[in-house]
């Protein structure tokens, strides 16, 4: 009998110290999860949240323990011959979805991931555009700078022979489109250009009223004691054509507005109009397209290379307060 009980205690105690382990090995999981920085949801048996981490609170604007229980269907999310599925179409072309099942405290679970393919698509982009750009700006180049030698040969020449002096207009006019081209040539270049970086922490709103100072125009400052990790030449340089965007798109003298402020982990940058908004948010980014008659489609390509190279991203769209556009600029806390 004591054999007995004394094998039972043993079992017992074995039975506690794997337990204990399952534990510990849930505990590492959820928070592995937790730390990484792509959005993962995590449901039980019923389909409902059981966990998530920061990213996906991001992914869906609000906390995820305020969405605890709650159903996969609610949340954007269907099962469709055993593959999960994102309900939403507009989710579709920028979210990858792969999914798993595993067990943990003898519990079944589903564990979704959800991969941004936008950075994927726009990286690949990025790239063929830099290998058009130096092939183009190489051939461009080497066929201009003859033309424009010939024809300032041919203008001195006729300077000394009065009976073509008629012809002295036109050869200006191949000089000056000539540089324009190479101007426009050389400033596409810059598209692909490693920029010198210098990032520093600094505050943000004596570089609003830096910029509000170089116009002429009514730009409202709404920004508390924050700082930034940026490069403030550089981001300098985005806020003021972004700001001569905004007040050309704006109508009737309505104020720009210069926003910062935290959220999460980022630090947010907003360039408010209050113009017509954005037309045709597909080729926003697409080098040389441009609704402007004057405009060489470059400058928001440029930008956003800059923003970028300091580890920050910019996003333009239109706003869901009023009428216009939000340029946002989301640099990430360190």
């Amino acid at each position: 009998m004591k054999l007995l009980l004394s094998r039972l205690i043993c079992k017992t105690g074995n039975r506690s110290m794997i337990n204990k382990q399952y534990d510990q090995q849930a505990v590492l999981v959820l928070r592995l999860i937790e730390q990484l920085a792509t959005p993962i949801v995590v449901f039980n048996k019923e389909h409902r949240l059981h966990h998530a981490n920061e990213a996906f609170s991001n992914w869906c604007k609000q906390p995820w323990q305020i969405l605890r229980h709650t159903s996969a269907d609610d949340l954007g999310f269907m099962l469709v011959d055993n593959k999960w599925q994102l309900r939403d179409e507009s989710f579709i072309s920028k979210w990858q979805l792969r999914h798993s099942q595993f067990t943990m405290q003898e519990q079944n679970y589903q564990l979704l991931v959800l991969t941004n393919i936008e950075q994927v698509v726009y990286h690949t982009e990025q790239v063929a555009w830099q290998k058009m750009t130096r092939v183009l700006s190489h051939e461009i180049n080497n066929s201009l700078s003859p033309i424009k030698s010939l024809a300032q040969t041919l203008q001195d020449m006729l300077k000394r022979n009065d009976e073509f002096a008629n012809l002295d207009p036109a050869l200006q006019v191949i000089i000056e489109r000539s540089n324009g081209l190479m101007q426009f040539v050389n400033r596409y270049a810059n598209l692909s250009k490693q920029f010198d970086v210098h990032l520093e922490p600094f505050e943000i709103t004596p570089l609003f009223k830096s910029v509000s100072n170089l116009f002429d125009y009514p730009i409202e400052i709404k920004c508390s004691k924050l700082e930034v990790l940026a490069d403030k030449v550089l981001l300098e340089q985005v806020l003021v054509n972004l700001v001569k965007n905004a007040i050309e798109a704006s109508k009737s003298q309505q104020p720009i507005q210069l926003d910062a402020y935290k959220q999460s982990k980022q630090i947010l940058i907003e360039v408010k109009d209050s113009g017509s908004g954005i037309q045709n948010a597909d080729n926003l980014f697409v080098p040389f397209y441009t609704t402007k008659s004057q405009g060489k489609g470059i400058g928001l390509n440029l930008y956003r290379n800059m923003i970028e190279q300091q580890g920050a991203k910019l996003t333009l769209s239109n706003r869901l307060d009023a009428p216009g556009v939000v340029a946002q600029c989301q640099f990430y806390l360190h």
